[in-house]
């Protein structure tokens, strides 16, 4: 039986404004040492919520990989293809948050030579939950080859139960200790928020840094998205460890209208969508 937590009940309170805003980008080179010199775009977005306190609403996952956003420059010129990843990990630098990020990468686009800005575009769809689902217990051996089924209810964007599957993978780290990852595999997009693991004597296993979202097995509709939760493999016993999975209950989609353009100068410029009553969209341009 998969255990419900929520501390809400009643009235359903104002779902949060979500905005995507320009942040940052880069180019490096692809190899070192490459006699094409061939380069790598990365654009980055900031992801910023705005709710009420007490509504309780969070983000559970986003769907910015699935073809929503075009990138284009000020002459015309549109990129053919880029890679998308949503972060949402803890990432601290020089003592600052950096919070929510949506990446965008590309190795086959560069913005014309008299472009003067890029600017990402289109819509992106994200999850938000108030509640979160325990999942029922099931038990495997923190070592490779060990795997169990695990259903996932009410897990989907649908309401309906996600079959998934817990998969154990040891991985080293050149000048560095054994880690062991454990990762969630699933058909279809879940809310994941993490995962307890404990001995049989009680003893909770500590994880290794956040947990990740990346792209599942191609060619497995069963494994079409994937979560990695690491830890270090000097704290794993020998035995039988019991996993919980945590996870979002009942996920609401909407979708957030993206329009940020990217200087090449030194500017940068916001252009904030904003939703009108009467559904049509209108930007502001804030330099």
């Amino acid at each position: 039986m998969a255990l419900c937590f929520s501390s809400f009940a009643g009235e359903i309170l104002e779902e949060p404004v979500i905005t995507v805003s320009p942040y940052n980008w880069s180019t490096q080179s692809v190899r070192m040492g490459d006699p094409s010199k061939k380069r790598q775009l990365d654009l980055e977005l900031k992801v910023t919520m705005k709710a009420a306190e007490e509504s309780g609403w969070k983000i559970a996952c986003c769907g910015v990989g699935e073809g929503g956003l075009k990138l284009a420059d000020s002459e015309g010129s549109p990129c053919p293809r880029m890679e998308c990843c949503y972060d949402d990990s803890p990432s601290l630098l020089e003592g600052l948050e950096k919070g929510k990020t949506i990446t965008l990468s590309t190795e086959s686009w560069l913005p014309s030579a008299d472009a003067k800005w890029m600017e990402v575009s289109g819509k992106i769809p994200f999850f938000i939950c108030r509640a979160s689902f325990m999942s029922e217990s099931v038990s495997l051996k923190m070592e490779e080859g060990s795997s169990v089924p695990l259903v996932l209810r009410n897990a989907g964007s649908d309401g309906g139960d996600v079959d998934a599957v817990l998969e154990v993978v040891p991985y080293k780290v050149i000048g560095s200790q054994g880690f062991v990852s454990l990762r969630l595999f699933a058909p279809s997009k879940i809310g994941f928020l993490g995962a307890n693991v404990e001995s049989e004597d009680g003893a909770v296993l500590p994880v290794d840094g956040p947990s990740e979202y990346v792209p599942g097995e191609v060619g497995h509709p069963g494994r079409k998205y994937c979560w990695i939760m690491n830890f270090r493999e000097e704290d794993i016993k020998e035995g039988e460890w019991k996993v919980v999975v945590k996870y979002a209950d009942e996920l609401k989609e909407i979708m957030v209208p993206v329009q940020a353009r990217f200087g090449l100068f030194g500017v940068m410029e916001n252009r904030n969508i904003q939703q009108e009553e009467n559904g049509d969209e209108k930007a502001r341009h804030d330099k």
